[in-house]
């Protein structure tokens, strides 16, 4: 591996680390919307560094997840659990439109 990969996949643990925290003080201080929306980028983070460990780069979500399914669900890696969560939080906060979490009028 490359001092570069090496340096990314150590960027991405770090903001994982930093989302599940920033997650933590959000829900602390009742913003829940902005805390799921952290705790997304933590899953998202974590996730991405797993697949730079293995070599593999991914430009949208579900081909993450899906891959992370089958390199490491499948070879008893990861439990089902694990990526039940993870996709539950991946798919979770996409699917909220951004109209429901205003609290500004979305019409005039």
């Amino acid at each position: 591996m490359t001092p570069e990969r090496e340096q990314e996949i150590s960027a991405h643990l770090e903001r994982a680390e930093q989302s599940i925290q920033a997650a933590r003080d959000l829900v602390v201080s009742g913003d829940h919307d902005f805390a799921a929306s952290r705790a997304h980028y933590a899953a998202f983070y974590g996730a991405t560094a797993i697949l730079l460990n293995e070599g593999l780069d991914f430009n949208k979500h579900s081909g993450g997840i899906a891959s992370i399914h089958q390199r490491f669900v499948k070879t008893g890696k990861l439990s089902k659990i694990s990526t039940g969560c993870l996709k539950s939080v991946m798919s979770e906060i996409t699917a909220v439109p951004f109209t429901s979490l205003s609290p500004w009028p979305t019409s005039y």
